[in-house]
């Protein structure tokens, strides 16, 4: 009887000792998961922390951005203002020429034209505007035959000056030039003048621009056949008098 006694005890102790490995193998598991989950609520808060540091340093930028965008409208407000005081009460169709581009450019003999090439543009009854910021000598001299087109190379100091030029014109005559683009940018009418090999932007066989809405492209149909383009062109300057 005492053996069985021993025995039972024995076992009640065993018991006892299994019940607590296991209480003890639990909490450890416990904290193994409380660990895991802090170092993930650890890991989210920096990360939106740094998120909001971003967002606040995009935001900064953003009202930075807007400020300049108000400073650029309120600069091309004055220079229109400034502009139309200027040329004075509008009489007839205006029109901006740009009739070459930066001697510089490597294609620049195959894009540009001389001014004395548009005499027969220039005749016709319309109010033609030189956006030419510069003018090459040969240029200069032809200059007087043509009283009636007005010069802005003084007003012309950066590109602020030309969007408001621009934005007072009817219609845009240009080569293949920055100004062309600001043109096409600014969605004005743009009649542009290219040669038989264009910048690959205009493609070919076509009269029209996906990137430019508002623009006509006029080609040469050979090399260095400016006669014909500005032949076209002046049959078209022609209907909008009809």
């Amino acid at each position: 009887m005492f053996s069985s006694l021993k025995i039972g005890l024995v076992l009640v102790m065993l018991a006892g000792a299994g019940g607590g490995y296991l209480y003890v193998n639990k909490l450890q598991k416990d904290n193994a998961v409380l660990k895991t989950n802090q170092i993930k609520l650890e890991t989210a808060v920096q990360e939106s922390n740094q998120v909001i540091e971003q967002q606040t340093k995009d935001l900064k930028k953003i009202r930075s951005t807007i400020k300049q965008i108000e400073e650029v409208n309120a600069k091309l407000q004055a220079d229109r203002d400034a502009l139309n005081k200027r040329l004075g009460k509008q009489t007839m169709i205006r029109i901006g020429l740009v009739w070459t581009g930066n001697p510089d450019h490597t294609n620049d003999h195959n894009r540009s034209l001389l001014l004395k090439q548009f005499s027969s543009l220039l005749a016709l009854p319309f109010e033609f505007h030189s956006l030419q910021k510069d003018l090459r000598e040969v240029d200069a001299q032809t200059l007087i035959d043509f009283p009636d087109l007005y010069q802005h190379q003084d007003e012309l100091q950066d590109f602020s000056d030309t969007a408001a030029l621009i934005d007072a014109m009817d219609i845009i005559i240009s080569v293949d030039t920055s100004v062309a683009h600001l043109v096409g940018a600014m969605e004005k009418k743009l009649w542009l003048l290219l040669p038989y090999l264009p910048d690959f932007r205009w493609m070919l066989d076509r009269e029209d621009s996906p990137w430019y809405p508002s623009a006509k492209l006029y080609r040469q149909e050979k090399i260095n056949d400016w006669d014909t383009v500005l032949e076209k062109l002046k049959a078209d300057l022609l209907k909008l008098k009809n």
